[in-house]
């Protein structure tokens, strides 16, 4: 896969873009980034968050790298574990997209 420019320079981890398939567009690449960042900023490693989600630890280990794509209902589960509100991470997640970078269906 090309990357453009933005993309090689934009803050995303290199773990993330190492991941980087041709189902894992860049907007699943942001979600990403900011479930690895409400994990971080709540103080949990990913086998404590795989814990408090009646979880293994590579289940957090395929997400945050892009294995493992989840579903809304896992989404605000994974946002609840660590203490952060679904809503806010979502509206922040969506405020992260540049415009147009998202496909108009």
């Amino acid at each position: 896969m090309i990357y453009s420019n933005q993309e090689k320079s934009s803050t995303l981890t290199w773990s993330v873009r190492r991941s980087l398939t041709n189902v894992a567009r860049a907007e699943w690449l942001h979600l990403v980034q900011a479930l690895v960042a409400v994990r971080v900023d709540a103080g949990l490693s990913q086998s404590e968050l795989a814990r408090r989600l009646g979880r293994r630890q590579s289940y957090v280990w395929k997400v945050e790298n892009s294995q493992q794509r989840i579903d809304v209902v896992e989404l605000i589960e994974i946002c609840r574990a660590c203490g952060a509100s679904p809503e806010a991470v979502f509206s922040k997640f969506i405020r992260s997209l540049a415009p147009g970078e998202t496909r108009s269906y």
